[in-house]
């Protein structure tokens, strides 16, 4: 048991530091006065040891296990892992798809036919085609309508002259003061031909299928002979024949 007369010896074995003394000594005891004296040359204060505090021996114990737990935990980087995805080959052949989808119509847009607008003259060719479907005694009227309003649209889009919405005793005094124009040169041709139409238009006349015919071909000539291009010396069209009135 340790007395009081050994703690001054104690106290020159004990390395510095806080000295950490049993719970049995209390520092408030006659004996404890004593030997506070001669430690305090310690480097420490003195502390009351704490119940709670690991002893030497475990903490001893337990340095080496933390040791080689730390060193456990330290691995070396692994290398790339290959996840195998089910649905690669799958992705590969829709890309692969959708790229030769693009490229054929790429390849179709490239190469696409150019639809080109057709011409004034080859507009007026279709609307006296489709004039010949009134080419009978009960609509010559009409069929007279139909030919000038071919011939008037085909002026207006060939030359830019207005023709459609002006008589034609108008638009022939318009064309007098034309000299050296192509449609000048076909003046008398064209005003034959626009009396003509206006007679079954305002007057009534009645037309037989060969004067309907001849009305025809005399429009289709003038087209024809001032389209671009045109070949020189023409011969003359025919003129209608209105021979019959009512």
């Amino acid at each position: 048991m340790m007395t009081a007369a050994s703690l001054p010896a104690l106290a020159q074995t004990v390395s510095p530091g806080p000295v950490h003394l049993p719970p049995d000594y209390s520092t408030n005891s006659p004996t404890m006065q004593t030997a506070i004296a001669p430690a305090s040359t310690l480097a420490g204060p003195v502390q009351p040891a704490s119940t709670n505090a690991p002893s030497a021996s475990a903490v001893g114990s337990n340095a080496p296990a933390t040791a080689a737990t730390g060193t456990a935990d330290i691995r070396d980087i692994r290398g790339v892992i290959s996840i195998p995805y089910p649905l690669l080959w799958l992705m590969y052949i829709v890309g692969g798809v959708a790229l030769a989808a693009a490229l054929y119509y790429a390849w179709k847009w490239l190469h696409r036919t150019v639809i080109k607008p057709k011409l004034p003259h080859e507009l007026a060719l279709e609307r006296l085609e489709a004039a010949r479907a009134l080419m009978n005694e009960g609509q010559v009227r009409e069929y007279a309508f139909a030919v000038s309003e071919a011939v008037r649209l085909y002026i207006e889009q060939r030359f830019g002259e207005k023709a459609r919405r002006r008589t034609t005793e108008e638009f022939i005094n318009d064309l007098l003061k034309q000299t050296g124009t192509p449609l000048a040169e076909h003046r008398a041709l064209l005003e034959d031909f626009l009396m003509h139409c206006d007679l079954p238009k305002f007057a009534r006349w009645q037309l037989s299928a060969a004067e309907m015919e001849s009305m025809h071909e005399s429009a289709r000539a003038f087209i024809n002979n001032t389209r671009p291009g045109a070949p020189a010396n023409v011969p003359a069209p025919r003129q209608p024949e209105t021979v019959s009135a009512q």
